[in-house]
């Protein structure tokens, strides 16, 4: 089983919201999110975060100032 995983920080602010499947989005704090099909979830500007599928999943990502 193969897990992708994506280190990010941004100075924006982003809107994941999964269109199939699960993403687990980690945060600095060490704190896992799960977000499921159907789900959004908003992750402040300057937020390190890492982005992790254990299987493959679609999603929509949105980005404001």
């Amino acid at each position: 089983m193969a897990v992708t995983k994506i280190d990010l920080k941004t100075t924006m602010t982003r809107l994941f919201e999964v269109v199939d499947g699960t993403l687990t989005v980690r945060l600095a704090t060490e704190t896992d999110q799960e977000v499921h099909a159907g789900e959004m979830l908003v992750v402040p500007a300057h937020t390190v975060h890492t982005l992790v599928a254990e299987q493959p999943c679609q999603f929509i990502q949105l980005e404001t100032k």
